[in-house]
């Protein structure tokens, strides 16, 4: 049993880029041409983000990172 060469496995690679780039750029054209509607939504939020001034990274991002500020736990509702 033979091992792999370097030009067996660029070969296959280059038919694998070969075999799926038609594809690849066919969906790329087509969500340009006729974006789906969350496409066009998120578009839409986007730039109504922009126009406001509202930061990229959500507060659950930055929650999560550390960069929020901690949020204080709620206190129990006492029944008597």
């Amino acid at each position: 049993m033979s091992s792999f060469t370097w030009d067996f496995l660029w070969k296959i690679a280059l038919l694998t880029l070969l075999s799926w780039a038609p594809i690849f750029f066919f969906k790329k054209i087509k969500e340009i041409v006729d974006p789906t509607d969350h496409q066009r939504i998120m578009k839409a939020v986007k730039m109504m983000q922009r126009e406001r001034g509202v930061p990229k990274r959500s507060w659950i991002v930055r929650k999560l990172s550390g960069e929020a500020e901690p949020i204080e736990p709620r206190q129990p509702i006492m029944s008597d």
